[in-house]
């Protein structure tokens, strides 16, 4: 049985590229092929299984194999290739006497970044002009590197690390009005809230501090800001060579607004497809690694209510750019609701949600955001749709008046969302029917499920009709 494979290629930046030459590798045959004016190819009778493409045009890095497959059913496939342009940095960390594993290096100001490997070397991939490199190791001093590199270059830059007691913490300390405080007495306390260190705003409202911690990592450190009237204390967490946030904003809860309670809010991060190499749970890791994720966006949603009416529901989505490369976390998705087979060394994973504050460390990004449809939101309870649906068909906020009764036991609040790239870009998701991403809320224990649905249009009811899948 044989299918069909699209491909495309795109700048790192999200520019289409003509004039690529692709060459796919499918059940022991090989066929080539010319990208077009919208960086697109087309391969038919392609074997159903694994498959391998790569990718080469003068001036850019090859992409020399990209494993991909092309499952029996689906008939097609879709394989979106990134390639670039950038020079590449290289060396060696050491410290101890000895290279240093798993320091990781950020390029400033982007999500670029990589990890030596067991004896110290690394190499990472940067465009061109002025950078500043970022070296951190949990326990060693932080270093920060400038250089400037030309197009194409490859420059070696050995760093030495050696052992620090000192953990950074930095933020911003902001007014009543949200307004920046400008000369504020900003303190680190320990357990006894005895004062380690302290410094002062400076005209922007941001401090920065370094820390002496007595353990790699320290839980009981609070970061106490004063002056102007003003006073509040917050607790934070201190690793020794890395950096911690901690913002402290005296402005007011603005509820002047409010038709009732806040009953329940739910925040959260979103991507409908990813490709994985590290899953947690198959091994003995909690850790999360991907060569792709789709799709990502931010959902905040709430709901306000008197005696259980509810009667005002608020769904925004914050869009995040379409496409993540090379994506790590040190936590577990919160809800993962489908994983196919073993492909190669990854995982097809379908369905992610991840709270906002779990920090994903990424290499590459398209310039691309996803775009997000919210096509029809339903309030259901006791089993039941309870109110009338309704069908914003609206990009990424959409509020409204229910004044719906519900059992807040079994209430379930189901958000229709349509998911898309910008700028015509090439949405793999669609030919998988995983565009269409159906979120079912949980109010009462603000816990959120990631489903799909599919969609036609009834011409009897004059709109899309709805059937959830999974």
């Amino acid at each position: 049985m044989q299918g069909v494979v699209y491909v495309h290629t795109e700048y790192i930046y999200g520019r289409d590229i003509e004039g690529v030459s692709v060459r796919i590798t499918a059940g022991g045959k090989t066929a080539s092929a010319n990208t077009d004016a919208y960086g697109d190819c087309t391969f038919q009778n392609v074997p159903f299984g694994d498959y391998e493409v790569s990718a080469v045009k003068s001036g850019y890095n090859p992409v020399q194999s990209q494993a991909e497959t092309l499952y029996d059913g689906n008939r097609y496939d879709y394989a979106n290739i990134v390639i670039d342009d950038f020079s590449f940095v290289t060396g060696r960390v050491t410290g101890g006497g000895g290279g240093l594993s798993d320091v990781r290096i950020v390029l400033d100001g982007t999500a670029i970044y990589t990890r030596t490997d067991a004896a110290g070397n690394y190499t990472l991939k940067v465009p061109a002009g002025p950078l500043l490199m970022k070296v951190r190791k949990l326990g060693y001093g932080m270093q920060d590197i400038s250089m400037t590199i030309a197009k194409g270059e490859t420059v070696t830059r050995d760093i030495p690390m050696s052992p620090t007691n000192l953990a950074n913490v930095y933020g911003e300390v902001d007014g009543t009005q949200g307004e920046p405080l400008a000369g504020m007495k900003v303190e680190a306390l320990d357990a006894g809230g005895n004062v380690i260190i302290s410094t002062t705003t400076g005209a922007d409202g941001t401090y920065s501090m370094n820390v002496a911690t007595s353990a790699p990592e320290v839980w009981d450190i609070r970061i106490r800001a004063s002056g102007q009237g003003l006073s509040a204390t917050v607790s934070t967490y201190l690793y020794q060579g890395l950096e911690t946030a901690c913002y402290i904003s005296f402005e007011p809860v603005d509820d002047s607004g409010a038709v009732g309670e806040i009953l329940s809010s739910v925040r959260c991060r979103v991507t409908p497809w990813a490709n994985c190499q590290k899953f947690p749970g198959m091994g003995i890791t909690d850790e999360f690694e991907a060569d792709a994720i789709y799709g990502m966006f931010n959902l905040d949603t709430f709901v306000m209510a008197n005696d259980s009416v509810i009667n005002h529901l608020d769904l925004t989505i914050e869009p995040d750019f379409w496409l993540y490369g090379g994506v790590e976390s040190s936590f577990a998705p919160l809800d993962i609701i489908d994983f196919g087979d073993l492909v190669g060394p990854a995982y097809d994973i379908i369905g992610l949600i991840f709270p906002l504050d779990v920090p994903l460390a990424v290499k590459f990004h398209s310039v691309a955001y996803t775009k997000v449809w919210i096509k029809k939101i339903v309030i259901e309870s006791d089993g039941a749709v309870v109110g009338t649906p309704v069908y914003p068909d609206t990009v990424n906020q959409y509020a409204y008046a229910p004044n719906t009764a519900v059992n807040w036991d079994n209430c379930r609040i189901k958000y229709y969302l349509k998911v898309v790239p910008e700028h015509n870009v090439t949405n793999p998701l669609a030919g998988y029917h995983f565009d269409r991403v159906l979120i079912v809320w949980d109010p009462k224990e603000k816990s959120t499920q990631m489903k799909f649905y599919t969609a036609r249009w009834d011409d009897n009811l004059g709109c899309e009709v709805y059937t959830d899948q999974g």
